[in-house]
């Protein structure tokens, strides 16, 4: 009778020993057929297809690709072991293009015994003796492991390898699917200590009023000096080595907390660089990067009597000539020319006034002079008091920008303000435009 070296897929039978048995070698071979079923069955129902160790790819030379020794596993459960390095198929018959290189699961009987007496001559061994194969993308055998992409031009090995449709093994969770399960496996990007959860995670711990469940992301350095962070990526592709569509990041500010930050890609390529949109420093301020937009009917509200703050505005303030205005500031209703003057308005109690710019036209004999003036209105005798200092215009006619900057005013109640604009002369002046920049701090 033939001898049957099969291994079942489900480990149904093992041996029973009992005194006196009379063993033939059909039941030796089933006997290791048992303990091969179930490691399969164990490693197939709970490991991914791919490396376990080992089995690193070098180009040798243009034709030549080597696989260095280690182990892989297949999607039946069967181990894959190469112990010596190998070198891969013969590329030279191979047409231009792309090709996976891939190991396939095979052993063969070795170790052939020399008869003796009345002995039988037959092979003693199974010997591991894996097939390596190359196909194009797509034509991969049932049950091989790819170790690397190559790109063949002519028969040569031309550019590097792709690491990238490398599979390594992992951890397969069972459940209720027949087809589709969660994994854990390493990352085929280069990175060395990256894992890939392949599904969705639910965190849970049940406890009555207190902290339930946390993910805790650890940078293990120290506290003192130059820490780093921790990231949470984003992306509704698989952007491969290239950045995340979306990051929320925390970046250390090296006094024992973090800034934490949410950064986007540029839209346009999937090379495209994270940009910074929004960051919570360790302080609890909040900055934006960029214009906060907000749709038509939606709102920035400030609870409680917090202040919405925004960075540096500018507004234009008209201009008109000094005898239109009711009490204009001092120096300016004695001027024999054309003085100019400009009430502020628009500037929000507790802002603070940091830079005031005039575009004026002098005449050739004349030059201009640039001041900011508040009063506090309600007190008994409301003076005008000049703030800061005075710029005045170059004498040459030509259109010029006369800037009163640092300023630093801070907006109180009942306080006007106004800008006034004098000429030293009676030759006729103009201004053009004022603007004026505040913010709050």
């Amino acid at each position: 009778m033939a001898l049957d070296y099969s291994i079942p897929p489900q480990p149904m039978k093992r041996l029973r020993y009992f005194n006196n048995q009379f063993l033939s070698a059909q039941d030796f071979i089933d006997d290791q057929a048992a303990h091969l079923a179930h490691e399969r069955a164990h490693l197939r129902a709970l490991c991914v297809a791919g490396v376990c160790e080992g089995l690193a790819v070098t180009i040798v030379n243009p034709t030549t690709l080597s696989i260095a020794p280690g182990v892989a596993v297949d999607n039946a459960g069967r181990l894959i072991a190469l112990d010596v390095a190998t070198n891969g198929p013969p590329v030279g018959s191979l047409t231009t293009g792309d090709y996976l290189l891939h190991i396939l699961y095979n052993e063969v009987a070795s170790a052939l015994t020399t008869p003796g007496g009345a002995g039988a001559s037959d092979f003693t061994r199974w010997q591991s003796q894996p097939t390596l194969g190359a196909t194009l993308p797509g034509s991969v055998p049932a049950g091989a492991v790819v170790l690397a992409g190559f790109h063949i031009t002519a028969g040569l090995i031309t550019g590097s390898l792709t690491m990238a449709p490398r599979k390594y093994s992992g951890l397969r969770l069972p459940g209720p699917g027949t087809s589709t399960f969660a994994t854990l496996t390493t990352r085929a990007d280069g990175t060395d200590d990256g894992a890939v959860l392949n599904g969705t995670l639910t965190v849970r711990r049940d406890v009555a009023g207190a902290l339930g469940p946390t993910l805790a992301l650890t940078n293990g350095l120290a506290a003192s000096g130059t820490a780093g962070g921790g990231a949470i990526d984003f992306s509704p592709y698989d952007p491969g080595t290239n950045a995340p569509a979306a990051r929320i990041q925390s970046f250390s500010d090296n006094n024992s907390s973090s800034d934490l930050a949410v950064l986007t890609k540029t839209p346009g390529n999937q090379s495209n660089a994270l940009v910074e949109r929004l960051r919570i420093k360790s302080d609890g301020t909040v900055q934006f990067a960029n214009t906060v937009s907000i749709a038509t009917g939606q709102h920035v509200v400030v609870s409680g009597g917090g202040l919405f703050k925004h960075g540096t505005k500018t507004i234009n303030i008209p201009v008109v000539a000094t005898g239109l205005i009711g009490s204009p500031p001092p120096a300016t209703a004695a001027v024999s020319g054309t003085a100019f003057a400009a009430v502020v308005t628009g500037v929000p109690v507790g802002a603070r006034i940091a830079t005031i710019r005039a575009k004026v036209i002098d005449a050739a004999t004349s030059n201009l002079t640039l001041k900011f003036f508040t009063k506090v209105v309600g007190t008994t005798t409301p003076v005008w008091t000049q703030v800061g200092s005075s710029v005045v215009s170059v004498t040459n006619a030509s259109v010029q920008v006369l800037t009163l900057s640092s300023l630093a005013f801070n907006v109180t109640a009942f306080t006007e303000m106004a800008i006034t604009i004098t000429p030293s002369g009676s030759a006729l002046t103009s201004v053009c435009a004022i603007e004026l920049d505040y913010d709050q701090p």
